[in-house]
């Protein structure tokens, strides 16, 4: 099996860059177990200190001259480069999400080729996104996999395509679940709530010590 891997790279501070060296190593490590494919995104936010990074080892792609404000377009310029290589799944995760649990992410990947995986979040009304594609949202309260860990198969990743171009950043994965679900008629495959895991963790944390030891 073929595994994309896709880091959107926010980079500001020095503490970015440790995560981004963190997830080149869970990458290294994804690696041994798997064929992978991976590629990390520069945003126009990128400063110098991005010339600091020195263990990145996937594709980099440079959108610092694009309009590229949000994870939108970041995550379509990652799939067209995947379609290139053409995995069999991918996995966007975001600098600040780190893999804690790896024996389960590899449990999660063997079922990821049946829907849309991630942990949940609830959103009220994303309808009027929705009306832009012809798509009318019948469930007002709607569970979502939330965005900074999404696991699907490369066919499903597809369907990110027909996000509205209105969408920059916020409600991409609420969008992105409901048009999964819309087109595929298959509820996306929730692993409990999105900040309530153990097997990845959404941390903003800034304790480079902590960050370097992840995947040594």
């Amino acid at each position: 099996m073929k595994i994309g891997i896709f880091v959107p790279l926010h980079i500001t501070a020095i503490q970015d860059i440790y995560m981004a060296n963190c997830q080149s190593r869970f990458i290294e490590r994804c690696s041994r177990e798997f064929d992978v494919v991976s590629a990390m995104t520069i945003d126009h936010d990128a400063t110098s200190k991005f010339d600091s990074i020195n263990e990145i080892s996937c594709a980099l792609i440079d959108m610092r001259s694009a309009d590229s404000y949000g994870i939108v377009q970041p995550t379509l310029a990652a799939l067209d480069f995947m379609s290139i290589h053409k995995p069999d799944i991918i996995l966007r995760i975001t600098q600040d999400t780190q893999v804690i649990d790896f024996d389960s992410f590899v449990e999660l990947i063997n079922i990821s080729s049946d829907g849309l995986v991630g942990g949940y979040d609830e959103c009220d009304n994303i309808g009027n996104y929705l009306q832009e594609i012809d798509i009318v949202q019948e469930d007002k309260n709607y569970r979502f996999v939330q965005g900074n860990f999404v696991l699907a198969s490369a066919e499903i990743w597809e369907y990110y395509r027909k996000i509205p171009a209105s969408v920059k950043h916020y409600c991409d994965d609420s969008l992105f679940s409901y048009v999964v679900e819309h087109e595929t008629g298959n509820s996306p495959i929730f692993v409990g709530r999105w900040d309530e895991q153990k097997i990845w963790r959404h941390n903003r944390t800034r304790n480079i010590y902590y960050l370097e030891s992840l995947f040594r």
